[in-house]
């Protein structure tokens, strides 16, 4: 697992790892495919309304998959904003 995953590469790779088709990703959440399609594939971002909707749309192991990375990269994120603070307090 990469160390920074990016919203759409988690959800990629939620997609893969499950087995999931985006066309049923599109009908259980009622987003456009076409958002969808570009989201998944890095093209372009997702309106956290619709991002909600996508997750709302998976299987309840593949939602919590999501949730874990997603988890993961914030506290790693977070972790990372306070070393570089702590690196230049005085």
């Amino acid at each position: 697992m990469k160390e920074i995953m990016l919203p759409h590469e988690a959800f990629a790779e939620v997609i893969e790892k499950y087995n999931l088709k985006q066309h049923e990703l599109v009908k259980a959440s009622g987003i456009d495919k076409g958002v969808v399609s570009r989201f998944i594939n890095g093209e372009s971002d997702i309106k956290a309304r619709n991002l909600q909707k996508l997750i709302k749309a998976l299987p309840l192991q593949a939602r919590a998959y999501y949730l874990m990375l997603s988890s993961y990269d914030s506290e790693l994120n977070n972790n990372k904003v306070a070393e570089k603070s702590n690196k230049y307090k005085v």
